[in-house]
């Protein structure tokens, strides 16, 4: 009986953890670092050396690695094809569901604008540099106005260009979202 309740407890701390641990994402282009990570459950790691891109994930402290390759997708085409039969293959179902549709379409970019909303930026770096030297020296005050306690964007003459961003986000606040929205589809 001890046993079962240290189990289901164990269990219990892991999806509460899951939920309400935050989860940074991060993404540095002047160093080539871009990870998503939730602490102690869960790393992911984009890394572009020589060898290539890969994928580097770590899972309960046990890592493994996907390399990401390039694949190619053929087209298919040529008379006869199945898109060129399903293009000419328009039924009054698909034509009287097309308001039902245009809702769906709302509905799912008020979701995406929902879990962006979600995301806290905690830092935000952006260094550019536009080729031009009287529109950069333009911009400086314009860029001291955007600039805050989180949040820096400069510019510089160096032609270097760079992007620091770190968000963090609950995955309950983005499951709660979920939950309200799916919902909302449900209604219509």
């Amino acid at each position: 009986m001890i046993t079962v309740l240290i189990i289901l407890g164990s269990i219990l701390l892991i999806i509460s953890w899951l939920l309400f641990a935050s989860m940074t994402i991060k993404v540095d282009t002047s160093s080539n670092i871009y990870y998503v990570k939730i602490p102690v459950i869960f790393k992911s790691q984009l890394i572009m050396d020589d060898q290539g891109r890969r994928l580097r994930i770590s899972i309960f402290f046990i890592p493994f690695s996907v390399k990401l390759d390039k694949k190619t997708v053929q087209k298919v085409s040529g008379e006869g094809s199945v898109i060129d039969k399903a293009r000419k293959k328009i039924s009054l179902r698909m034509i009287m569901s097309f308001r039902r549709f245009i809702k769906m379409i709302s509905v799912s970019l008020d979701f995406a604008k929902g879990i962006i909303k979600t995301f806290r930026i905690k830092c935000l770096k952006i260094n550019f540099d536009t080729g031009d030297y009287i529109f950069n020296s333009q911009l400086i005050p314009l860029l001291m106005l955007i600039n805050h306690r989180n949040i820096e964007v400069s510019v510089n003459y160096t032609t270097e260009n760079s992007l620091l961003l770190v968000m963090h986000n609950r995955l309950a606040r983005i499951l709660w979202l979920g939950i309200v929205y799916y919902f909302k589809l449900k209604k219509i």
